[in-house]
């Protein structure tokens, strides 16, 4: 399997899977199926101060260049992240 190291300010996302179902629960085709924008940052760049790997993050819709090796990877600018979506467990005080 191939190791991909991004450079800068990057970080590699694994997208997560686009969504089969519409709000109505219709099913939608795969080439009509909304490109996901949200995912678990793999690794991130030497330049990226904000997030680590496993941070789970949304980023602007149409950001990042995808892997042609792999369709579940993207690489984008930490500039386009959004947010970071923290699950209860991960809020919790110790």
């Amino acid at each position: 399997m191939k190791q991909y190291v991004p450079a800068r300010d990057f970080l590699l996302v694994n997208q997560n899977e686009a969504e089969e179902k519409s709000s109505s629960g219709l099913y939608v085709p795969g080439e009509q199926q909304k490109k996901p924008s949200e995912g678990v940052v793999v690794t991130v760049g030497p330049e990226c101060k904000e997030l680590k790997p496993g941070d789970h993050i949304r980023y602007n819709k149409g950001a990042g260049v995808p892997i042609e090796e792999d369709k579940s990877l993207v690489l984008i600018r930490e500039d386009d992240y959004l947010y970071k979506i923290v699950s209860d467990e991960d809020s919790s005080p110790e």
